[in-house]
């Protein structure tokens, strides 16, 4: 009877320990995925000026410019 009252007892703790885990759980995976959101739209956003940046060089360049290149 003991050994039936402490398996009860151990499992309702395992239950109430698997609840409270299980919302933790999704709240670290709704922060790791906004977190992957906002590093995407960053990294984009650099990218995209850098683009930006080299097409108006590339604008730039006139017939007759001296143009320099490393190799």
């Amino acid at each position: 009877m003991i050994f039936n009252l402490l398996a009860e007892s151990a499992s309702n703790n395992q239950n109430a320990t698997t609840q409270n885990n299980g919302w933790v759980m999704w709240v670290i995976i709704i922060i790791a995925f906004v977190a992957l959101i906002a590093f995407n739209y960053v990294s984009n956003k650099k990218r995209t000026e850098q683009a930006e940046k080299e097409k108006e060089k590339r604008n730039a360049i006139k017939p007759g410019f001296i143009v320099t290149t490393i190799g």
